[in-house]
């Protein structure tokens, strides 16, 4: 019987003891140390709304215009 008990306390995934800390810091830098209240909005520009833009205006260009832009840069 000991021996079943230890493989199932084997088999169980690890994770990392800092995992929980490190989500927490995270969302309090976005949250907080980005935002400027005497402007009354972030400082910061999310990351994931340049992502989209970016992703939006290169889907609306054709692939000639894809491969010149590319060259010109």
């Amino acid at each position: 019987m000991t021996l079943i008990k230890a493989k199932k306390q084997r088999s169980k995934p690890q994770a990392p003891s800092n995992y929980k800390l490190r989500c927490t810091n995270d969302f309090v830098f976005k949250s907080l140390m980005t935002y400027d209240p005497e402007i009354g909005k972030r400082l910061v520009k999310d990351l994931t709304e340049s992502i989209r833009d970016y992703v939006v205006d290169k889907v609306d260009l054709t692939s000639t215009e894809l491969l010149t832009e590319g060259f010109q840069a």
